[in-house]
């Protein structure tokens, strides 16, 4: 049956899902894609030791790997944020001029060190 221009989609609320039941099944759901098969261990988990399964049970899981996400996301921040604070800053046009005039660039370096082939080198002016 095509819908008709009449008609709108159905609500969470009209088919009878709360907003707290979306939450918890999209929570459940980025725990799965960060850890695959955590719903089925979890599961598998609870049968082994002889417990009903649960969602109460899932959603503890699906929190507590989230929460593992989440530790190693500040981590990494933190890492990134010290970096950040021990990185030198770039040069200034004048201590860039002063190391050009000191060691030249980079292209210098690179025929004065042979890593450019004599054919690339430019050859100098003619008088």
């Amino acid at each position: 049956m095509a819908p008709d221009e009449n008609t709108r989609p159905s609500t969470a609320a009209e088919i009878g899902l709360s907003r707290k039941a979306i939450h918890d099944a999209r929570r459940i759901r980025d725990a799965e894609v960060a850890d695959p098969g955590l719903v089925r261990r979890t599961l598998d988990a609870q049968l082994e030791r002889g417990e009903e399964p649960t969602r109460s049970a899932l959603r503890r899981a699906a929190e507590a790997r989230l929460e593992r996400s989440l530790d190693r996301l500040k981590r990494t921040q933190d890492s990134v944020r010290r970096l950040e604070e021990t990185k030198r800053p770039l040069p200034t046009p004048e201590e860039r001029a002063q190391q050009i005039a000191v060691f030249g660039t980079p292209e210098d370096r690179a025929i004065h060190e042979g890593r450019v082939p004599r054919a690339m080198r430019i050859a100098p002016p003619e008088h």
